[in-house]
Order: structure tokens, then sequence, then C-alpha cells
């Protein structure tokens, strides 16, 4: 083969090489660099992660507390709170993991999967204790007298477990497949399947996510908040207004804070037919996807404020909660004790 031949078959090669390589493959060496950090900022996302660590970590933290020191779990709502507080710590704890990554700091390739695998089980089972806590109201409302069988501690135990049970079930893809990839220093927590099944886990893991994490729980929150606000708005109850309000506003928060997420793995899924491949589009869809995860991460904050906080009983322990601290009592006893003598002293003095 003289020289002429070679530079042809090497043009060739690498025109064909050009054509099969798909940026989002990560099994496969791609020119088109997808560091979504360049995009976003490291800076704001250093700023931010932190941010939702200790706002989850706290608000998390603060509804487990309060639910096994003064409400002990007797109804399946508390066991719906209980398990999606513990759900969103589980998202929480992963987020020292994703900020090592953008540092590139820490020694991470060994946990990779188990990380990924951690941060989606506390994806899913989140997700679905929403849902679940959805019909616990529902039943609460549209069926009363039903729900006075179905809303036991025995059933709410048996719902959880079940969720739990599918939640780590959709996650083992991760464990198994996710392994780290470096790129111009940045390093990113990727799925690597098989060459020969790549897109087709691709389909797979990003239907998964679309129907797990978007279509199935939206579908049960839009029935049974539906069913809810119609009873609701038949009754004669004081405070129906504020009910129908608060219903709007989760169902709001969840449009809000999934749907964005959803609809980036939707696009992901058009690349395995051939749609949105140029370098630009993989650039500003792993950007987008980076970006959405990053709001759906911030639910774990907000989680504790819309289902405990909001609850006037669960404030009223939050208050009692408060009240036994040491601080707090010094502090309270330091002011009676002022207020006291102020008072003996005003009427000791003659006018």
């Amino acid at each position: 083969m003289n020289s002429t031949q070679a530079m042809m078959v090497s043009y060739i090669t690498s025109v064909m090489d050009n054509l099969t390589d798909d940026p989002l493959d990560y099994n496969n060496f791609s020119p088109c660099s997808t560091d979504s950090s360049k995009v976003l900022g490291k800076h704001f996302l250093m700023a931010v992660f932190p941010l939702i660590f200790v706002l989850g970590l706290i608000g998390n933290i603060m509804v487990l507390w309060t639910l096994i020191q003064y409400v002990h779990l007797k109804t399946m709502t508390d066991i719906c709170l209980f398990n999606l507080a513990i759900s969103d710590l589980i998202v929480v704890i992963s987020i020292p993991f994703w900020m090592s990554m953008l540092l590139a700091t820490l020694p991470i390739s060994d946990v990779c999967g188990f990380m990924k695998a951690i941060h989606m089980i506390g994806f899913y089972s989140s997700i679905l204790f929403v849902t679940l806590m959805s019909v616990d109201r529902y039943l609460a409302v549209v069926h009363a007298v039903f729900a006075m069988k179905a809303r036991t501690l025995v059933y709410g135990t048996m719902a959880s477990a079940a969720i739990w049970l599918v939640a780590i079930c959709a996650s083992l893809p991760e464990f198994v497949f996710a392994r780290m990839t470096t790129e111009n220093g940045s390093a990113r927590c990727e799925m690597s399947y098989p060459m020969h099944s790549a897109k087709t886990w691709n389909l797979i893991h990003n239907s998964e996510v679309n129907v797990l994490g978007l279509l199935i729980p939206l579908g049960v929150m839009i029935y049974c908040y539906i069913r809810i606000v119609m009873v609701l708005m038949k009754s004669r109850i004081q405070r129906r207004n504020k009910a129908v309000k608060l219903v709007f506003m989760i169902v709001f928060i969840f449009i809000l804070f999934w749907v964005p997420y959803n609809i980036a793995f939707f696009f992901h899924s058009l690349q395995q037919f051939g749609y949105l491949n140029s370098c630009e589009a993989t650039q500003k869809l792993v950007a987008t996807i980076d970006a959405t995860e990053m709001l759906a991460l911030t639910h774990c904050c907000v989680n504790p404020v819309i289902y405990a906080f909001a609850g006037e009983k669960f404030r009223n322990h939050m208050s009692v909660m408060f009240n036994g601290f040491r601080l707090c009592t010094l502090v309270c006893k330091r002011t009676r004790g002022h207020l006291a003598a102020s008072e003996t002293e005003t009427s000791n003095t003659i006018v």
C-alpha cells in the first residue's frame, strides 16, 4: 500500500468514526465536550449545593426528630412523613459527592456506582412517597369510612416497604453500570453500558425515569387532588379555601421541580432515534439535564415545609420541641425573671 492509499484509508476511517460517534455514549471517545460545569458555572454550583445540603439536612432532621419524639408514628400519614424525610435525607447525603466532583479533591472513582444508586433510590422513593401521601389524603377526604380501615399503621408500613423495594430495584442499573469519566480535568459519574446494547439500556433507563418519576406519580396526584377538590367544594368546612389552595400548591410545586427534569430526559431519549445529535445540541442537553436535576434536588428542602410544617398539629409539636431545648429554657426563664422584677418595681413605685 502506497502513501496515497494509506492517507485515503486514514481519512475514511476518521470520517466513519465521526459519523458513528454518539456524544452521550460514554463508551466511545467523542471530541464533543459535555462539561456542563462550564455552562452552569462552577462557582454558582459550589454556592447552591451547600445551601441545598444545609437546608435539606436541618429541615428533614427536624421532621424526623419531631415525628419520633412527639408524634410516635401512629397513622399512615405519620409513616409517610417519616419515610419521605428519610428519602430526602438520602438525596441530601449524596450532595457532597457531587460537590467533590466539582472540586476534584476526593478519590471518588470507587464509589461512583454506589453514590449514583443511593441518589436514585432517594429520587424514586421521594416521589413515590409524595404520591402515597396524595393517596392517603384522597382516602381520608373522599372515602372517609373506608379510610378508617385502610389508613392504619400496618398498611402504611406495608406500602412503605413496597416503595423502598421498587426504588432499590429501579436503581440497580446505576449501581452496576455507573462509572467515572474525566474530561479536561472535570469528573462525571455517568452510565457506561455495554457497547452492543448501549442504546437499548439508555432507552430503558430514560423510560424508567419518565414513567416512575413523572407519568405515574403525576397521574395519581392529579386524580386524587381533583377528587379531593370536588369533595371540598361541596362541603361546608370553614377552612375549605385554605385546603384547596394547599392542594393546588402541592401539585404546582411538584410540576415545577420535577417536570423539567423529566422533559430533559425525554429529549435525551430522542437522541437514541437520531434526533438532536449535533455537538451543540448535545452540550445544551447535558447542561439542561444537570440544571434541571439541581432544581429537582431543591425539592428535598421544600418537602418539610409543605408536608410537615404546613400542618397545625405538626407546628404545635415543633414549638414544644423548641421550648424543650435547654438554651431556649434558660432564655425563657431569664426573660420571665426580668419581667417579674420589672412588674415588682412598677408595683412598688409611687406615682
